[in-house]
């Protein structure tokens, strides 16, 4: 077992303006000789002093018993000048304003001795600043070499305050329906604080939101921005745009002999959800009515867009078309059927008959009728026929005897929903 010894050469770092002046010292027992990198050596040469920075070696030979070489390896060398990094983090912003200011040190020396914030704070190594501005910071390490730093603050990030909605829809004056799109946005800074987060009444939470909707006119938004504060925004559509513009009054008359009256169709000039107020009352598109007079209507749409018509309704919408009746008759028959391979001719057939009266059309409303009253007189004004009842014609006799073939002239008289008519005219009976 031997006793080995050890060779060390220390050092310290130097500061940068420090002279050098630096002895190593390695007395080694047993040692014989001593070789120094520098080319000092000997047996005695086991100190050496030097005044450069760089690296020094030296080898040790031992000769105990055992002869053996120790060596080691050292560097002297000077502590960097101090250096700092500013920089901002948002720190405790969210919660009291204020961002905070830090420093990052490169050595230099690493003992540090002071840091002096432009401020006023001493010897930390970051502050709370609630204001944007020029920032200045001395840091003294333990060589008494300085490092300073100045950085620019910009403008605090802004925390939500309000939102905008941009974007436009459109409501419906016909249908109701708003159409269009809305897009949210808070004012607050986004790359500082981190994204917004939106949610609508709609229950939507994306940015944008795309509205086809009949029944809501308000949208809100709740913007939440990074820090969890929030800022609301509201669109209210209303009711208005381009709607009807105009309106007419339809006379129809399909129902008047089976009702007895005549029913008014409001046309708009557009189609949609409409409302109809009727000079009586009516809310209905149509109304049935029977009695003569001014009649109007006024249509509205979902936008209050008005229109109005009115219609003066008397005799000629209240009645039929007057009696028409045949300008010749056979009451002997002739004419009555067509002729084998001809095709039957309506009109014909109504002209071709055996009894003189009115021609049954339902356009004429003969069961309407009332008060009915009908004559027929020879070419001298006498009276060959009379009848009070519509269904009774003239089957070309007087009294028992045949009326000789003639022409005779005739009158009519009646009532049809409370309008008395009186036509008249001539007919020619054909005798075979």
């Amino acid at each position: 077992m031997y006793d080995v010894p050890i060779v060390t050469l220390e050092v310290r770092p130097f500061c940068p303006e420090e002279p050098i002046d630096w002895t190593f010292r390695v007395p080694t027992k047993g040692a014989i000789y001593y070789k120094w990198s520098t080319g000092l050596e000997g047996p005695d040469k086991d100190t050496l002093r030097v005044f450069e920075e760089g690296k020094y070696s030296v080898t040790v030979t031992v000769n105990d018993q055992v002869c053996f070489m120790l060596c080691d390896t050292s560097e002297i060398t000077r502590y960097s000048k101090p250096q700092i990094q500013m920089g901002l983090r948002l720190g405790n912003f969210c919660t009291n304003g204020k961002q905070t200011l830090f420093i990052g040190y490169n050595p230099g020396h690493p003992q540090v001795k002071s840091i002096t914030w432009s401020t006023g704070e001493k010897d930390v190594n970051s502050i709370e600043i609630g204001t944007p501005g020029v920032y200045k910071v001395t840091l003294v390490d333990g060589c008494d070499e300085q490092a300073t730093g100045e950085i620019t603050v910009p403008s605090f990030p802004q925390k939500i305050s309000n939102v905008t909605l941009s974007g436009d829809a459109a409501f419906s004056c016909l249908s109701g329906f708003v159409t269009g799109t809305l897009s949210a946005k808070g004012n607050s800074t986004e790359s500082a604080l981190g994204l917004e987060r939106y949610q609508w009444n709609t229950g939507a939470t994306t940015q944008a939101i795309s509205i086809n909707d009949a029944n809501t006119l308000t949208y809100t938004v709740t913007v939440t921005d990074g820090c969890g504060n929030t800022a609301t925004g509201t669109r209210t559509f209303e009711k208005k745009g381009t709607g009807i513009t105009g309106v007419n009054i339809e006379v129809d008359k399909s129902a008047l002999c089976t009702t007895g009256g005549i029913r008014l169709n409001a046309i708009a000039d557009k189609s949609g959800s409409l409302k109809y107020i009727w000079s009586g009352g009516q809310n209905t598109p149509f109304v049935i009515i029977s009695d003569a007079g001014k009649y109007s209507v006024t249509v509205t749409d979902l936008c209050d867009n008005t229109a109005s018509a009115s219609v003066d309704i008397g005799e000629k919408e209240l009645t039929p078309e007057p009696l028409r009746y045949a300008h010749v008759f056979f009451p002997d028959g002739v004419g009555m059927a067509p002729l084998p391979g001809d095709t039957l001719d309506v009109d014909k057939v109504l002209y071709l008959n055996r009894t003189f009266g009115p021609i049954n059309r339902a356009e004429y409303c003969i069961s309407q009728i009332r008060d009915y009253e009908f004559y027929v007189f020879n070419r001298w004004g006498q009276q060959v026929f009379e009848s009070n009842d519509i269904l009774k014609e003239w089957d070309g006799n007087i009294g028992e005897k045949k009326a000789q073939g003639d022409t005779y002239v005739w009158v009519a008289k009646y009532t049809i929903n409370g309008f008395e008519k009186k036509v008249k005219g001539d007919v020619t009976m054909i005798r075979n």
